[in-house]
């Protein structure tokens, strides 16, 4: 039989190939919860692109609030590759508010609705909205997967161990979950 010597080889090797696997398995869940949200930051980069367009083009029918107005360009002052990825969901959630509150401003302008200009851009940015909606749920989905991994025994050990850290799920705001009020 094993002497004590070796079995006590062969349960440290076990245990360095168990926490090689789980840590191999941890870097993947992470590496995909950054993937993820790489393909939302793409998106969000094009939203942050084409919204000022669109703005250009309700702005030349109506008499767009300029408080709407003002917080866009505010929040374009800045550079969208200069912010950390807690500040782009941030500013994702205040873009998301001009976008919904712009279209519904849009609505009131039968003329507006006609232009080409503007159809052309509302329709990119629906795809886009919806582009980003169906990423922000895959993100979701893989941040979940990895928060459990590092949640969960044995993994949590090793996560702890390595400095593993839970990463934030996308959330919507309150202010994105009331309806919008428009008064023209």
């Amino acid at each position: 039989m094993f002497e004590m010597g070796q079995f006590l080889t062969i349960v440290i090797v076990i245990v360095i190939i168990a926490i090689a696997i789980i840590y191999n398995n941890l870097v993947r869940n992470r590496n995909n919860v950054r993937e993820k949200y790489s393909a939302m930051d793409v998106s969000l980069k094009k939203r942050w692109d084409l919204v000022p367009n669109l703005v250009e083009v309700v702005k030349g029918y109506s008499a767009y609030e300029e408080t709407t107005l003002e917080k866009l360009t505010v929040l374009r002052q800045q550079k969208f590759e200069d912010f950390e990825m807690q500040q782009k969901l941030e500013v994702d959630a205040n873009i998301s508010k001009v976008v919904l509150k712009m279209l519904a401003i849009a609505e009131n302008y039968p003329d507006l609705k006609a232009d080409q200009e503007y159809l052309k851009l509302s329709g990119q940015l629906e795809n886009l909205e919806n582009e980003i909606a169906k990423i922000r749920n895959e993100y979701n989905e893989a941040v979940r997967k990895y928060n459990t991994k590092i949640e969960t025994i044995p993994s949590n050990l090793v996560a702890i161990l390595f400095g593993f850290n839970e990463e934030n799920l996308f959330e919507a705001t309150q202010e994105e979950k009331k309806n919008i009020k428009i008064d023209l």
